[in-house]
């Protein structure tokens, strides 16, 4: 299900130098990530990029066994992000 949240975008601050990180070994679900992709570039809410910058994706196995994608943004360092921002 893509496409359901009424979330306003939000605009992170762009860190002081590029952070690049390779994609790690993903352990499972591959095909159900893929199709995640797939469905999110279908509905328009990402976009194939140029960007210098990369967050590797981590798949987690939810307890109905389906799949559902994080992306590992820590090496961003995002110092202060207010609930106004998100909400």
């Amino acid at each position: 299900m893509v496409g359901k949240a009424k979330w306003k975008p939000l605009e992170l601050p762009l860190p002081k130098k590029i952070v690049n990180q390779k994609q790690y070994r993903i352990p499972g679900g591959i095909a159900e990530i893929t199709a995640t992709i797939k469905d999110l570039k279908d509905a328009g809410v990402v976009v194939p990029t140029t960007s210098p910058f990369n967050s590797p994706i981590w798949p987690v196995q939810k307890t109905d066994g389906s799949w559902r994608m994080t992306v590992d943004l820590k090496p961003w360092h995002f110092k202060e992000i207010s609930e106004s921002q998100i909400s």
